[in-house]
């Protein structure tokens, strides 16, 4: 059966918290993004390290590789399968998956945590991470990923960051255009959503702001336990501790990087953008959860 439903937002540190999750418990079954097609039950990632690459492939071999791939074979091209918005989108993967002890880091369960906590039983957490650090880590210029940087990437990384210190807002509002926002279905999940909010969307970047309201606005309502990534790599052993306490399975804690702008003037910046579209309400009861 399914313990825990890990779920976060992209760039949120939901993927180190799944790794501390899964190190802490090795008798169960960590699944990791199942539905991603950017995860590969053969072969490691290097995204997130080596370590953590090694991890989710060494997960994947204590279940049906095989069947699995077929049930997520089966729901490309059915569904989209990386923003669900109901259950019935993603029932045949979890249904499969809960034959196992296991905990499961889907990544993208906004909309549907409730109804995946009523069906499965399931304790399910909701990592979320200020918006400008979770902008600037969808980018090139992301500090925790400098280790995949070719020549051109490091280029807009010196570049943007000198900018940000010398010119804030010019800097950010031409990075905003820039097509390096396009990553993590920036485009395919803005079209999937759109709708449900009449918002003011003028670039890149007020689309990546849409979607982290939106989506965090969702999980933080409906998750059983909601954390932010700063409380996290700030205070990691009280987070671990408590998330130990209300989930019932380990949480040993670990060294953690912080990645955290402390930028007053683009935060400044990045909250006018998300009022401008009309979301200023969600993002006053959003800000709480990191500031806190």
């Amino acid at each position: 059966m399914i313990k825990v439903l890990l779920n976060g937002y992209y760039r949120s540190g939901s993927s180190i918290l799944w790794y501390i999750m899964r190190e802490s418990n090795k008798s169960l079954v960590h699944v990791y993004e199942p539905l991603s097609p950017d995860v590969d039950p053969y072969i490691p990632g290097s995204l997130h390290g080596s370590a953590i690459g090694k991890a989710i492939v060494e997960e994947y071999a204590k279940i049906d590789r095989e069947k699995y791939i077929e049930i997520k074979r089966s729901l490309i091209g059915l569904n989209n399968y990386f923003l669900p918005t109901s259950l019935e989108q993603v029932k045949p993967m979890l249904d499969f998956l809960n034959e196992y002890e296991c905990t499961v880091q889907p990544n993208n369960f906004h909309f549907i945590l409730r109804d995946v906590a009523k069906k499965y039983g399931c304790m399910t957490v909701h990592l979320i991470r200020n918006p400008l650090d979770t902008w600037i880590a969808t980018l090139p210029i992301d500090p925790s990923i400098k280790h995949l940087h070719g020549w051109k990437d490091r280029l807009i990384y010196i570049c943007a960051w000198a900018g940000f210190k010398v010119l804030p807002k010019q800097t950010l509002n031409v990075l905003a255009r820039s097509r390096i926002n396009r990553g993590y279905y920036l485009l395919g999940e803005f079209e999937q959503i759109k709708h449900l909010f009449d918002a003011d969307v003028r670039d890149y970047l007020d689309m990546r702001l849409y979607l982290w309201t939106l989506c965090n606005y969702h999980a933080c309502d409906q998750a059983d336990i909601v954390i932010s990534y700063e409380s996290l790599v700030r205070s990691p052993k009280r987070v671990l501790r408590f998330l130990e306490r209300e989930t019932g399975i380990r949480f040993n804690p670990i060294p953690l990087k912080r990645y955290i702008t402390n930028n007053p003037a683009l935060e400044k910046e990045i909250k006018k953008r998300i009022e401008r579209m009309g979301l200023g309400e969600y993002f006053k009861e959003l800000e709480l959860r990191w500031v806190l």
